[in-house]
């Protein structure tokens, strides 16, 4: 029992070990963060510049700083814009069907607010081209912030 802790402690402590590790921990975390800056940016093109719109863009600031700052220790990156894109985008978002459970869900919350756009497809390709902007400047570590890509 003793070499097999033996062993099982030298592969946990390994580079590729903790590579892995750090990778598995930065994709958990764009997908943690996935659905809340989904949900900022059809509040942000939803409703335009309400009370709230700096509010939820520097959220997003917020957001996208933090995935910045998931370095891949060894590799001196983060995840490749596609992952990144995948995981922000594409996993939970997809197909334009599923713009329209957020915009339901946010003229609900807002209902006070003046809706400037209503039109599911427009927000997706919308999201799709400022995540697919912020992801790749994530992955070279160049973000600009949130007011640079809308």
């Amino acid at each position: 029992m003793r070499i097999k802790d033996i062993i099982l402690d030298i592969i946990v402590e390994s580079a590729i070990f903790e590579l892995a590790y750090r990778r598995k921990d930065a994709i958990n975390q764009c997908r943690s963060l996935a659905y809340t800056i989904i949900l900022h940016l059809v509040k942000v093109f939803v409703f335009g510049k309400v009370n709230e719109y700096n509010h939820w863009l520097q959220e997003l600031d917020n957001y996208f700083f933090k995935l910045e700052e998931t370095i891949l220790k060894g590799r001196n990156h983060t995840l490749s814009s596609e992952k990144m894109f995948q995981l922000l985008f594409d996993e939970p978002l997809g197909h334009t069907n599923n713009v329209d459970g957020y915009l339901k869900r946010v003229i609900k919350q807002y209902k006070n607010y003046p809706v400037i756009q209503p039109n599911s497809q427009i927000i997706h390709n919308k999201i799709y081209k400022v995540l697919s902007d912020i992801c790749v400047d994530i992955s070279k570590q160049d973000y600009k912030g949130i007011e640079n890509y809308l």
